[in-house]
C-alpha cells in the first residue's frame, strides 16, 4: 500500500491511498504552481511533470485567452494525470470540470492529484471511454513507456510503435452527451470548452457530442493523422468538420487575445480549432 499525504493551506491533512500493482511506482512533482503524482516509468507526460512541473499547458492558455476567458465548464476528454484539468481548475480558467480518463491506473493518479491539490469539490472525474455510443465494451491498449499514448485499438495491423503487440483490457464507452446529461451539466454548455486528446479517437469521442456540438460549445482536439488513418477515421472526422463547422484555428499558434467570433472547435497538436456562428 502506498500513501501520499500532502498539508494544504487548510489546517487539514490530504490523503489518498493505493494498492501498487506492478507498474505503479510513484513519484510526487512539486516543481510549479501544483503539485501532481507522476508514474516513474512514464517517459513523457510524467517526465515533463517532475521537470516542469506541467505539460503542454500553454495550449491550453492560449485558447481560453482566444475565446474570451475563463470557461463555467471544461470537458476534458483523455484527461490522463490531471495535466489540463488541474491547473485548468487551480488557476481560475474553469469554474467546473468533468474530466474523462479510460485508463484504470491514469484515473486513480488523477484522482490522487485532485485531492492533493484540494480540487475534489470542483472536478468530477469519470473512469470511462467516451465513445460514440454507451455501454460498448472497447479494447484498450496500453503503451508500455508512453502513459499518455494508450489508446482504443482499432486495427490488429503492424503499427510504427508496435502497438499491435501491446497488452489490452476492455473498457465500457460512453457518449459524452451523456455524461453531460447524467451530472447536470448541459446548461453550461455555451460558456465551455471540450477539450479531447484520444490518440485517434476524436471522431467518435465527436460522434457521441452532436447534443454538446448544436448547444454551441467550443471544441479542441488532437490532430493526429497516423492516430487517425490507423483507426480508418481521417475522411470520417473530415466529413463531421465540414458539416458542423466553418472555421479551423491552429490552437498551437493562436495569439492570446479574445477573438471577435469565438470558435465551435479548435483542433490541438497540429492544433487547429474549427468554429461555425450559431
Amino acid at each position: 500500500m502506498l500513501r501520499l499525504t500532502r498539508t494544504t493551506n487548510l489546517p487539514e491533512l490530504r490523503e489518498i491511498e493505493y494498492e501498487e500493482g506492478n507498474d505503479s511506482l510513484f513519484a510526487l512533482s512539486n516543481v510549479g504552481p501544483e503539485v501532481f503524482v507522476s508514474l516513474q516509468r512514464d517517459n513523457f507526460i510524467s517526465r515533463s511533470l517532475a521537470r516542469n512541473g506541467s505539460f503542454e499547458f500553454e495550449t491550453f492558455e492560449r485558447t481560453v485567452a482566444h475565446l474570451g476567458g475563463p470557461r463555467d465548464l471544461l470537458v476534458d476528454v483523455g484527461a490522463n494525470l490531471g495535466t489540463v484539468t488541474i491547473p485548468a481548475a487551480a488557476r481560475g480558467h474553469a469554474k467546473q470540470v468533468l474530466a474523462v480518463e479510460a485508463d484504470q491506473l491514469n484515473y486513480r493518479t488523477l484522482m490522487a492529484n485532485l485531492y492533493l491539490n484540494d480540487l475534489q469539490d470542483r472536478v468530477v472525474a469519470i473512469n470511462t471511454a467516451a465513445g460514440a455510443t454507451s455501454g460498448e465494451l472497447l479494447e484498450f491498449q496500453l503503451s508500455p513507456e508512453n502513459k499518455g499514448d494508450h489508446r482504443v485499438k482499432h486495427s490488429s495491423e503492424p503499427g510504427a510503435f508496435g502497438e499491435e503487440a501491446w497488452p489490452t483490457y476492455r473498457v465500457e464507452s460512453t457518449r459524452l452527451d451523456d455524461l453531460l446529461t447524467r451530472e447536470g451539466l448541459s446548461e453550461r454548455l455555451p460558456r465551455s470548452l471540450i477539450w479531447i486528446d484520444v490518440q485517434g479517437w476524436e471522431f467518435q469521442v465527436l460522434l457521441g457530442a452532436r447534443a454538446a456540438v448544436a448547444a454551441g460549445a467550443p471544441f479542441v482536439i488532437e490532430f493526429w493523422p497516423y492516430g487517425l488513418q490507423r483507426n480508418g477515421m481521417m475522411d470520417g472526422l473530415a466529413a463531421f468538420l465540414c458539416e458542423n463547422f466553418t472555421r479551423l484555428t491552429v490552437a498551437s499558434r493562436l495569439r492570446c487575445r479574445p477573438s471577435r467570433r469565438p470558435g465551435r472547435a479548435l483542433q490541438r497538436s497540429a492544433p487547429a480549432s474549427t468554429t461555425r456562428t450559431p
